[in-house]
């Protein structure tokens, strides 16, 4: 079964600048889960049926992506609301899934080399990296069907580093991550509010060698 389905988590804040995300996965999913942090409500640009609502409330973090997901089978692609995806993508991810057999696929991530990690992809800038990678990307990844209930292993706090949780349950579950090369200008990208990023508000402070290792103790 190759049916595929997409999980983000949406800032009040950034709509309905984010409505352009969101859009360019309609046709590429057979449904998108969504998260939606600080709305009172849901917007009528989102009320549409391939769009599944899972959350409405106070920030509950990105990881809202991941905990609130129902049970579905297929596929499933993790996303950002500040990133525009292009025609093909959801179909290059099942090619590569194909030929590669059952893997994490992501178009950003890191290797953690002598404790430090380091950048081997990064979703904005071409790469023709295609090898293994520690740190995935949690908004241009993608989950195979084989590998389930490892969202289960996600621990529900309000902040906290996606990316890490999933590549320490991918090390958990003795699953590969693969990084996926790319043009640049593949995705665009719809900018944020000022200083409101996670990387802004905890990325750039923290050793994510040191936290990759306390995470994977604690799933």
């Amino acid at each position: 079964m190759n049916k595929v389905y997409g999980t983000m988590c949406m800032m009040g804040n950034r709509y309905p600048k984010s409505l352009e995300c969101v859009m360019s996965l309609k046709g590429q999913v057979e449904k998108l889960f969504l998260c939606l942090n600080d709305f009172d409500s849901i917007p009528e640009g989102l009320k549409e049926d391939w769009i599944e609502v899972v959350y409405v409330g106070k920030n509950i973090g990105a990881v809202g992506r991941y905990t609130m997901l129902p049970d579905f089978d297929g596929h499933l692609i993790s996303c950002d609301d500040d990133l525009v995806y292009p025609k093909g993508y959801v179909s290059e991810f099942i090619d590569r899934y194909k030929s590669d057999g059952p893997a994490m696929l992501s178009h950003h991530g890191k290797k953690i080399i002598n404790n430090k990690s380091v950048n081997y992809i990064h979703c904005l800038r071409e790469s023709g990296y295609s090898d293994e990678l520690d740190i995935p990307g949690a908004g241009v990844l993608f989950i195979p069907r084989e590998f389930k209930g490892w969202n289960k292993m996600v621990l529900s706090e309000p902040k906290n580093p996606t990316d890490i949780y999933v590549g320490c349950i991918a090390k958990k579950m003795n699953v590969r991550v693969l990084s996926m090369p790319h043009k640049a200008g593949y995705f665009g990208h719809v900018e944020p509010p000022k200083g409101e990023t996670i990387y802004d508000k905890e990325t750039k402070y923290q050793n994510l060698a040191s936290l990759f290792k306390e995470i994977l103790n604690k799933i």
